[in-house]
């Protein structure tokens, strides 16, 4: 590959090196991107590669309690569950639809139908008569109604390490407090 440029980089103990650069094609979760990457030794080092902050800007969240999303045995991005009591809503049915354009692999499931038992060390989740796979992440669309069983099926998928996208535990703190007034 032909140089691109020499520039100034801060290596991890705070100092400045020059560096050669090149120009790449990287993917990520089967999508193609070119980028510019510097070049040093890191043989020495844990993780061959670093993905910069300045490249995951606006086209990745990153959640750093999670590894290894990516590794879904049909190839998709994630496998998320959208939990919403009307999957009739327009909100639904727009989520539903970003989702599948990322690639996701999506499921409607109410809530309220839903019972998921932790049995000798496994999560199991139970759907009209259905066993499901622990998802990826779930997009909650709790009601105010429903708020203190909608927020404890949450915390049984975080407990198991999957990725709320709605972050409703911050919701349901709000809620609550309002609650009391």
């Amino acid at each position: 590959m032909p140089l691109y440029k020499v520039k100034k980089v801060r290596s991890s103990n705070g100092e400045l090196q020059e560096r050669p650069s090149i120009k790449v094609s990287v993917e990520f979760f089967g999508k193609r991107y070119e980028t510019v990457v510097s070049l040093t030794n890191r043989a020495d080092m844990k993780y061959p590669m670093l993905i910069g902050r300045h490249f995951l800007s606006g086209k990745f969240l990153v959640d750093v309690s999670q590894e290894y999303l990516a590794n879904n045995k049909k190839g998709e991005w994630m496998n998320v569950y959208i939990l919403p009591r009307n999957k009739e809503l327009y909100s639904t049915k727009r989520l539903v639809e970003a989702a599948v354009a990322k690639g996701w692999e999506v499921r409607v499931i109410d809530y309220l139908k839903c019972s998921i038992e932790i049995m000798k060390g496994e999560l199991h989740i139970n759907y009209l008569g259905e066993q499901l796979p622990v998802p990826d992440a779930i997009i909650p669309r709790i009601g105010a109604s429903r708020t203190f069983y909608g927020t404890a099926m949450v915390r049984h998928f975080e407990w198991w390490n999957t990725i709320d996208l709605e972050n409703i535990g911050r919701n349901s703190r709000s809620r609550r407090c309002f609650g009391r007034y």
